[in-house]
């Protein structure tokens, strides 16, 4: 899923070499976005995030710097949708739209739409989301990303829903120490693991953890059996109870929006074919 960070509309400290090390951790783009800011202010962020990444920034603001420094391209808000003929022609243009029908409406096709507020806005006190539920995409011929209010509990949500990606900018601003880690963990999805424990961790969850880890998920593990083995000798299993699998299931998906299941070691089809129901 694709993830852009937006700027902060104020001061950050370091927010620059912040912004490079983001992009070392694969940012697709940066959108720019200093409101009232000249455009000596723009230029001065521009000219400390390190050249191979400028083709990444996009600008609300400011937009002849597009050509100057060869960034990727400018965002619009919907008002100035009918301006898109003379920048279409120029730069890679995305846009901004409060409502689907708003997107039904544009008079041109954009790189991608940004939709907000979609949840509750962590940088705006009390900009409350407009959608009841996650709108319906299905008939949307651009890429749509999801903005307002987006955690890592919240990106496989928006990924089901049929958002191409997530924008953020207060789930990373109001916390800049912990931003480069705040977006790792947006990134990584989370895995869950219903599975056999092997105490020398060559099979079961031990070996899953380790292989989602390697593949740059979170790991999440639901003990269905205690087995009794080493490398070479297996001598028995402990099966778990149905009951005791719900109730560990129940804790993990309460607080993580799992967005990939992995069933191992079952005791028999009955419990699988009531895993499968849960």
């Amino acid at each position: 899923m694709k993830i852009i960070v937006i700027t902060s509309p104020t001061p950050v400290k370091d927010e620059a070499a912040i912004c490079n090390h983001l992009f070392t951790h694969g940012l697709k783009y940066l959108h720019l976005r200093k409101p009232g800011a000249s455009a000596e202010v723009y230029e001065r962020f521009i000219r400390q995030i390190f050249p191979v990444y400028r083709n990444r920034i996009v600008l609300h603001e400011h937009y002849e710097l597009v050509k100057k420094y060869r960034l990727h391209g400018i965002h619009l808000k919907y008002p100035q949708a009918n301006e898109y003929i003379y920048y279409i022609q120029q730069y890679a243009v995305s846009i901004s739209c409060h409502r689907v029908d708003e997107i039904r409406q544009l008079p041109f096709r954009p790189a991608y739409c940004f939709l907000s507020p979609i949840f509750d806005s962590i940088s705006k006190t009390g900009y409350r989301s407009r959608f009841g539920q996650l709108p319906d995409l299905s008939d949307i011929d651009c890429p749509v990303i999801a903005l307002g209010g987006l955690e890592p509990d919240k990106t496989g949500l928006c990924r089901r829903a049929g958002f191409e990606g997530i924008a953020v900018l207060g789930y990373l601003w109001n916390n800049p120490d912990e931003a480069i880690e705040r977006y790792i963990r947006l990134k990584t999805p989370f895995v869950l693991s219903i599975a056999g424990f092997d105490p020398s961790s060559g099979a079961g969850i031990g070996a899953d953890l380790k292989t989602f880890e390697a593949t740059g998920s979170y790991g999440l593990g639901v003990c269905s059996a205690l087995t009794f083995q080493n490398e070479d000798i297996f001598t028995g299993v402990h099966w778990t109870a149905w009951e005791d699998i719900k109730k560990q299931c129940d804790l993990l998906l309460q607080k993580y929006n799992v967005e990939f299941l992995k069933i191992g070691l079952i005791e028999s089809f009955e419990i699988l074919d009531r895993l499968l129901d849960y």
